[in-house]
């Protein structure tokens, strides 16, 4: 299994700043971009993470058990990372 870290960094990203086009704007991206690589991360465990719409995007239920589990391995792959600089 091969789970992608920098996803699940931009989906914390969408839930921090609660909306698409902003979290595009600070990952530096575009939002198609963005929009199409979490449609991508969606469609490969075939699940909905957020629903979109005019007011932003929302964690659906499934999408709040991914986010509780994200943060701490995130907050530990920042961790290793800073080790390896070390």
């Amino acid at each position: 299994m091969e789970l992608d870290l920098k996803r699940l960094h931009q989906v914390m990203t969408i839930v921090r700043t609660g909306s698409i086009s902003r979290a595009a704007d600070e990952l530096h991206m575009t939002q198609p971009a963005l929009s199409r690589s979490i449609s991508a991360l969606e469609e490969k465990y075939n699940v909905r993470i957020f629903d979109r719409g005019r007011g932003g995007a929302s964690l659906t239920a499934s999408g709040k058990l991914i986010v509780a589990e994200a943060e701490p391995l995130l907050r530990q792959a920042r961790s290793v990372e800073h080790n390896f600089r070390l």
